[in-house]
């Protein structure tokens, strides 16, 4: 069956899901149509993952890098025996690879040590990541609202293109983004119940391990959550400066344990290292180096044009004091890393995805808000509001998942057959081949190499007993064996 015949079905599917859902919203039929959302949510990503070849940018890194850990989970390396001199300070080739925290790489090893070495072991973790997170913003959108705010965000998450194009691999972060903004969530999640429910303490740890964890996804951002807990905290009618240095103390505490392990692993490899990546985020990267209000319009690309619209409408409320304890907690977290990572010299739109559930929640509120325009010359301005809230995040879904549009074709290099890889032992190295890291992850040869080599490079490989290979046009040529 090819593509567009998939595409149509599944558009299908979604529709009578979108309709099913709108019905039992409209009947108060939470449970149908959150489950509606669920569906929704899965078969995007399921059909998104269904891709045999790694993205180029970065999931072929964190892949191969995750196939390392699951060798030797306390080291990370990229070229794990390296044939050639390596330099650690460069990501794209060195053997020790600290360029993002361990944990995403964890879960993915640990699939690939269940699934095998393949494409659909290295996303199946931001399978379940990403659904989990549809599930967060429907609670968090709940708790401070009520159910048809809560299922209107949950649906923006489960349809957002962005969000399931990183959790698919097929953009730069890719499935480290998607475990941090879940960690996000989550530390966000618990330090409001925290404030909200009798016993606070374990909360408060679950608080601090999901930041901690988030800080072991994606570094410094993931302390987004103390801000937003303090701000949700002062207004919440419960404030004394007592009780919030108690509570500060133990989020802070935990994070602190659960962070120290790999900071002292860090330590190990080298001072210079451990400064270079906690505040790599501070130095300009190669081709993301953008103008000051690139991220103020990013937001629209990422969730709509009509994103200025929700944003003009919860400000109006703040001013009116509508739920101000609430919508300040949501400013907040959207707020804070906009105008942080606008401060900062490398600017990427994946970044503001941090504060895509707060974004959700928003405009569902702003939806909702909508919904209840009575006068007679608003209703249809009202309409018009809602189905551009709505229909512009959908279209982006198609676009970003490439719904409808005809097929990438496969390189030469993914049409050689796996047996012809498995030919591959760390005694092979292989050179002139672009897909090189995609190679020393779909086999065990022992490095690959874009370049074509030197004859010094040729005759010092042979004479440590090396097999060099030249990739030409699908074919391993033996050059020194």
């Amino acid at each position: 069956m090819d593509k567009i015949t998939i595409d149509i079905l599944l558009l299908s599917l979604f529709l009578i899901s979108l309709l099913v859902g709108i019905r039992a919203f409209w009947k108060s039929q939470f449970k149908l149509a959150l489950l509606m959302i669920f569906g929704i949510a899965f078969m995007m990503r399921a059909y998104q993952i269904n891709n045999e070849r790694l993205g180029q940018w970065d999931e072929c890194y964190h892949a191969l890098v995750a196939k390392n850990l699951a060798k030797h989970p306390a080291t990370p390396t990229l070229y794990d025996t390296p044939a050639l001199i390596t330099d650690d300070t460069e990501w794209t080739g060195s053997r020790l690879w600290l360029s993002k925290p361990p944990v995403p790489l964890w879960a993915m090893g640990a699939s690939i040590s269940i699934f095998g070495t393949n494409t659909f072991a290295v996303r199946f973790p931001s399978l379940v990541v990403g659904i989990l997170s549809v599930l967060l913003t429907f609670l968090l959108a709940r708790r401070f609202f009520d159910e048809k705010i809560a299922l209107i965000a949950a649906f923006l998450h489960a349809i957002n293109g962005l969000v399931i194009a990183v959790a698919a691999g097929q953009e730069s972060s890719d499935h480290v983004e998607t475990f941090f903004i879940f960690f996000v969530q989550a530390g966000i999640y618990f330090s409001i119940l925290s404030i909200q429910k009798e016993k606070a303490v374990k909360f408060l740890l679950l608080a601090g391990l999901c930041t901690g964890l988030a800080f072991l996804s994606k570094w410094f951002p993931a302390l987004l959550v103390w801000p937003v807990w303090l701000v949700a905290f002062a207004f919440s009618g419960k404030f004394n400066w007592k009780k919030m240095i108690v509570h500060a103390l133990i989020i802070g505490a935990v994070t602190f344990i659960v962070v120290l392990p790999w900071i002292l692993r860090l330590n190990r490899f080298g001072d210079d290292i451990l400064v270079r990546v906690l505040f790599a985020f501070v130095e300009p990267v190669q081709l993301h180096e953008n103008p000051v209000y690139y991220y103020w319009h990013q937001i629209m690309i990422i969730f709509g044009e009509a994103v200025y619209l929700a944003i003009i409408i919860t400000w109006a409320k703040v001013f009116k004091k509508r739920d101000l304890d609430k919508l300040t907690f949501l400013l907040t977290w959207l707020f804070i890393p906009l105008i942080i990572f606008t401060m900062g010299e490398t600017k990427r739109h994946t970044y503001l995805l941090v504060a895509a559930p707060a974004v959700f929640i928003l405009i569902a509120y702003s939806v909702r808000y909508l919904m209840t325009v009575k006068k007679q010359n608003m209703v249809w301005i009202a309409r018009l509001g809602i189905v551009l809230l709505l229909v512009l995040p959908i279209r982006y879904m198609i676009e970003r998942t490439h719904l409808l549009q005809q097929k990438v074709e496969l390189t030469d290099f993914y049409n050689v057959p796996q047996e012809r890889l498995d030919e591959f032992s760390e005694k092979d190295v292989v050179f002139n081949l672009e897909e090189h890291i995609e190679l020393m992850f779909f086999s065990d040869v022992g490095s690959a190499y874009r370049h074509m080599p030197s004859d010094k490079e040729i005759i010092g490989l042979g004479a440590n007993q090396l097999n060099v290979y030249i990739y030409n046009e699908g074919e391993f040529e033996l050059v020194v064996d």
